[in-house]
C-alpha cells in the first residue's frame, strides 16, 4: 500500500500517503509564494526606475533647452527694465547717458519733479538718509509720489554704471512690503528716483 502513488490527496486513505501529499502541497505553496515575490520586486523596481528617469528628465532637459547662454539671458532680463533715452524729445536740455525705462519705470523731466515738489522745498521733505533727501510730491496727473534726491556726495561717489545697476535691481523688485519704483530722472546731473507714496 505504501507503493501506491497518491495523485489526488483527497482519494488517499493511507496515513503514509496522506503525509506525502501534505509535503507535496506545502512545497508547491512555497514555490508559488516565491514567484509572486519575484514579480512584486520586479514591478516595484521597474516603477521606481521609470519615476527616477522621468524626474531627471524633467529637471535636466529644461535647463539645457532654455539656457544655452546664461550671460546673454541675464543681460536681456536687465535690459527689460531700462532702455535707451529718447534724445529727440528735448534737444536743448542736458540728458545723461543713463538709459530710460521701458515697461516698468518712467523717465521724468527734472522740471516736472521740481514742480511736483515745489522746488524741493524743506516743507515737502519726508526724510533724509545716506543717499539723500526724500520729498513728497504731487505729479501733474494728480498722483502722489515720493521723490528720492541724491545728495552731492552720493553723486560724486557713484558712477553711472552703479546707478544703472541700482535702477535695474529696483525695477525688478516687486514685493508687498517694498515700495515700487515708478521712475527716475538723471537730467542736469541729478539722480532722482520716483517711488509710490
Amino acid at each position: 500500500n505504501s507503493d501506491r502513488i497518491c495523485t489526488p490527496c483527497s482519494l488517499c486513505q493511507n496515513s503514509s500517503c496522506s503525509d506525502i501529499c501534505k509535503l507535496h502541497n506545502n512545497h508547491n505553496a512555497q514555490d508559488k509564494h516565491w514567484h509572486q515575490m519575484q514579480r512584486l520586486v520586479l514591478v516595484i523596481g521597474s516603477c521606481a526606475s521609470a519615476l527616477l528617469i522621468i524626474t531627471i528628465g524633467c529637471c535636466v532637459v529644461p535647463r539645457i533647452v532654455t539656457s544655452p547662454n546664461k550671460e546673454e539671458s541675464t543681460t536681456n532680463q536687465f535690459k527689460s527694465c531700462i532702455g535707451k533715452t529718447d534724445l529727440d524729445t528735448e534737444p536743448l536740455q542736458m540728458v545723461s547717458p543713463v538709459p530710460s525705462v521701458t515697461p516698468f519705470a518712467q523717465v521724468f523731466r527734472l522740471s516736472e519733479l521740481k514742480d511736483a515738489t515745489n522746488g524741493f522745498k524743506e516743507f515737502n521733505e519726508l526724510g533724509r538718509g545716506s543717499y539723500g533727501f526724500v520729498y513728497k510730491a504731487v505729479l501733474a496727473d494728480g498722483r502722489q509720489v515720493a521723490v528720492k534726491r541724491a545728495n552731492a556726495a552720493t553723486i560724486i561717489h557713484t558712477n553711472t554704471r552703479e546707478f544703472e545697476t541700482e535702477l535695474e535691481i529696483l525695477c525688478n523688485i516687486r514685493h508687498c512690503n517694498i515700495v515700487n519704483l515708478l521712475g527716475y530722472s538723471t537730467e542736469m546731473g541729478e539722480r532722482l528716483l520716483v517711488y509710490e507714496y
